[in-house]
């Protein structure tokens, strides 16, 4: 099925694409199961957005940011899953396609928020109670701005992109052990986990238990990191 783009010329004046480049995301929506023609929605610095024309948006991540794609389904899910108050300001669904790199999510049309002025006052106050909603179950949205939400032709507010979200505290805990067991894959770099239980509330003794158990498994890719962990790991033995 051919990977044709109403608009590519908006698609290849993306910074982050060029004319080859596009076609080939929108040719990575297709195996993802996209349904052509396509239309180009954006794109930022984790990749671009396609939406078809069953209502569709197919977000395809740049090859190197699977980590990010896979946090941001993470987060959507938890927090539509958490708050239904909330859900009328989130994709209605959210789904990780791995094999591609891709994530799948409803379609919606709208003006980002940063251009709609009228909007903006409210839409800031949407973003800092979602923020302070991520915070209570342990999700870091720093990322949930006015830059990342879309102002429908009603008005209505949805939150779009959350890509450097991260899990923070009690969820990061889980999400560790559920990777060490082999239940998901790793959300982030072990590397980066590693020194993100050092630095996120979690409790010395177990946020210790799960450094050893990464660095045990060799996961721990880049010399420093694991210097540092070491560090850490013999001043508490102290």
């Amino acid at each position: 099925m051919q990977a044709t783009i109403l608009n590519v010329a908006d698609a290849v004046a993306c910074p982050e694409l060029s004319g080859k480049k596009a076609v080939a995301y929108a040719g990575r929506a297709v195996r993802s199961g996209g349904v052509p023609p396509f239309t180009f929605a954006g794109c930022g610095i984790h990749g671009a957005v396609f939406c078809d024309r069953a209502g569709n948006a197919w977000k395809v991540y740049h090859r190197n940011t699977t980590t990010a794609a896979l946090r941001e389904a993470m987060f959507f899910a938890d927090m539509f899953n958490a708050y239904p108050e909330f859900r009328k300001y989130l994709p209605k669904f959210v789904q990780y396609v791995p094999s591609t790199n891709v994530v799948l999510r409803q379609c919606i049309p709208g003006v980002l928020a940063a251009f709609v002025p009228s909007s903006i006052e409210r839409v800031s106050s949407i973003a800092r109670t979602l923020r302070d909603a991520a915070d209570r179950i342990d999700w870091k949205a720093f990322d949930v701005d006015i830059g990342n939400f879309l102002v429908g032709e009603n008005g209505d507010v949805t939150l779009i992109d959350a890509g450097a979200v991260k899990p923070i505290r009690n969820r990061l805990v889980i999400l560790a052990k559920e990777a060490l067991a082999g239940l998901r894959p790793w959300w982030d770099k072990p590397d980066q986990v590693a020194l993100a239980m050092t630095h996120s509330d979690v409790d010395p003794v177990l946020a210790e238990g799960l450094v050893r158990a990464i660095r045990t498994r060799g996961l721990i890719t880049q010399s420093w990191a694991n210097h540092y962990l070491a560090e850490i790991a013999a001043q508490r033995v102290v």
